[in-house]
């Protein structure tokens, strides 16, 4: 799982630079309410929460926590590794506490800024919710995928068939 979570670096990267040119540019029709002429009353009523700037600003502030614990967790997962006693295990665990708590409260706004403002006239209450049991049980998938295969070719070996 360490391995895999290298790639919120570079598709980080690749997010933050596709937010800035929708954001800036005016080539973008993904995000509607990027582009409103001040007509559209539902519009205009979340323009406090879907504006340029703090929607460009929350995405790098997503991006680069997620990157900065990932560098956290990883590192102290290391000295987990080369530890003789449970001081680096206990550092672990506050910064993970830390991780989830930044996780609870981002993924449920970065769910409304950029799954559910594609379409700004929708709205849902519990909509952060379910992205958040998808990603739960995504996890548990992918997860579950890599212990199976990496037994099918011989490592992992006190892990049993069923």
């Amino acid at each position: 799982m360490e391995a895999m979570s290298r790639a919120i670096i570079p598709l980080g990267v690749l997010l933050v630079v596709f937010m800035l040119i929708s954001g800036l540019t005016h080539m973008n029709h993904i995000f509607p309410w990027i582009h409103t002429d001040g007509t559209d009353a539902i519009l205009e009523g979340k323009k406090w929460w879907l504006n340029v700037p703090s929607w460009l600003i929350r995405s790098v502030v997503y991006v680069v926590g997620y990157i900065f614990f990932r560098y956290i967790i990883i590192k102290k997962s290391a000295a987990q590794d080369n530890a003789t006693d449970y001081t680096a295990h206990k550092k672990s665990f506050k910064y993970t506490i830390f991780f989830l708590s930044f996780f609870f409260v981002t993924e449920m706004t970065l769910s409304w800024d950029w799954v559910m403002s594609l379409d700004p006239h929708w709205f849902s209450s519990l909509f952060g919710w379910y992205i958040f049991a998808s990603s739960i049980v995504t996890a548990i998938t992918v997860i579950a995928m890599v212990t199976i295969y990496l037994k099918s070719k011989g490592y992992l070996a006190v892990v049993n068939n069923s």
